[in-house]
């Protein structure tokens, strides 16, 4: 994709500016990929690049597209602008790297990061030691529709299941990532956005960590109620996630007022 394309793609009165950035990346299931200049550029180099296997080779040879492309565009800019991109003061790029890994090494050992990552473990542990019993759950209910018993009802609770092992799947790294990312720009400190009155990108961070926490508690408790034999297990994992979820909010008290573009206001 030339650069002219892309300037035109990304001057689409119909995008909303920065809507990517505060976004949990399920496509699949958002209702603004028509305004969204991310997912516009992605579809643009695969037709459904969601469908690649993550290790196939042509999804890399996508990426790669999309990364050429990107730097064909800052070049572009930079010339058009008078800016030499050569010219970069090693010592400050080196000073903020520094700067930046160091908060993020504080951010892995914050209280509200090791509980993240110990919810990733409860999840793999949960359904690691229930396996079997899922696909227990999986034999009756096919046998009761083989023999016609309760078919709308077997077929509205395998819907109900599926959609909860892929809200719990999709949320389940990615909150640690979303807090990763709040508390290292918070830690690194957002004067910019203090001194100018913008909003901070940590508290952006943060709500949308915590709306994938609040969605899996929903499909927890869903599961809670489809399989009541489970009850002790899935409660502790309840429990877990709304000590995260509290502790979240007291540490970004701003964060559920974050208005995201798009989501959270009309634009």
């Amino acid at each position: 994709m030339e650069p002219e394309e892309l300037l035109e793609r990304a001057n689409n009165p119909n995008n909303i500016p920065g809507i990517y950035n505060y976004c949990d990346r399920w496509c699949e299931r958002c209702t603004f990929t028509t305004r969204c200049l991310n997912f516009d550029i992605s579809s643009a180099h695969s037709k459904n690049l969601e469908t690649l296997d993550s290790e196939n080779t042509a999804y890399w040879e996508e990426i790669a597209n999309v990364f050429s492309d990107t730097m064909k565009l800052l070049a572009y800019i930079a010339e058009k602008e008078g800016f030499d991109l050569s010219k970069v003061d090693e010592a400050a790029v080196e000073q903020e790297m520094k700067k930046s890994d160091d908060a993020h090494a504080q951010a892995e050992k914050h209280n509200i990061s090791t509980q993240a990552k110990k919810y990733n473990a409860m999840v793999d542990d949960f359904f690691t030691k229930e396996k079997d019993s899922f696909v227990r759950k999986q034999d009756e209910m096919n046998m009761h529709l083989q023999l016609g018993i309760n078919e709308k009802k077997i077929i509205s609770e395998a819907v109900e299941i599926q959609g909860c092992f892929e809200i719990i799947g999709w949320y389940n790294a990615q909150i640690w990532v979303k807090l990763m990312r709040a508390l290292s720009g918070k830690l690194e400190g957002e004067e910019f956005e203090d001194e100018n009155g913008f909003q901070r990108d940590s508290d952006g961070s943060a709500k949308v960590a915590l709306i994938g926490i609040d969605r899996s508690i929903a499909a927890w408790g869903k599961l809670q109620q489809l399989f009541p034999e489970h009850t002790d297990e899935l409660i502790s994992v309840l429990l877990h996630l709304d000590k995260t979820r509290k502790e979240i909010e007291k540490e970004f008290p701003n964060a559920r007022r974050f208005k995201r573009p798009g989501f959270d206001e009309i634009v």
